[in-house]
């Protein structure tokens, strides 16, 4: 039997549900709802919007201290260099909404099997198991959509989501490294 080993982890792993269970039940209005906000001129609003949010999300699961001015001027410099990265990928807009989904799936994945891992419950290879989840998870979005009359399987979307996922660790994976780095800075003063 699966059980907790903190209420962090609990957390982490009812976020997870969270995103999975929405990302799943829009799929039949995820078409719809982009055709009326670009019809409204909203769609880069929502996107901008809900990447801030992930952005968030980010950081502050990254973390495991109160942040320092160093922690927050860091965290900033890595957003602005993986949303440069996102905006020069030339792909469409409603193409990046993979990365937002995803990337926060992944993210809480991370985090959750992190905080596993640190309560005395081992979890080996927790990069690989977070970005194979993660596309796991994509995987079975796109034969949901094979499924449903309005949607296809597009081979493009589930290489978005192992991008994502790969991007978030990759995020995850450099905020610990940060955090380690700044925490032996303030140790040796």
């Amino acid at each position: 039997m699966f059980s907790f080993t903190s209420k962090r982890e609990r957390y982490l792993w009812l976020a997870t549900t969270i995103v999975l269970i929405s990302i799943y039940s829009t799929l039949g209005l995820a078409g719809v709802m982009v055709e009326k906000m670009q019809n409204r001129g909203v769609l880069d609003s929502f996107y901008v919007l809900f990447a801030c949010l992930t952005l968030v999300v980010f950081i502050t699961q990254g973390l495991k201290t109160r942040p320092g001015r160093m922690d927050i001027a860091i965290a900033i410099g890595l957003v602005i260099v993986v949303s440069m990265v996102v905006v020069r990928m030339g792909i469409p807009l409603v193409e990046r909404t993979h990365l937002i989904e995803y990337g926060l799936l992944a993210t809480f994945i991370f985090q959750a099997l992190e905080e596993r891992d640190q309560n005395n419950r081992k979890v080996p290879l927790i990069p690989l198991i977070t970005i194979g989840a993660t596309s796991f998870f994509g995987l079975v979005d796109e034969v949901i959509q094979a499924l449903l009359p309005n949607r296809i399987f597009d081979i493009r979307d589930v290489g978005f989501n192992v991008i994502a996922a790969v991007i978030a660790v990759f995020f995850s994976l450099l905020m610990a490294r940060t955090q380690k780095w700044i925490g032996k800075r303030r140790r040796s003063r």
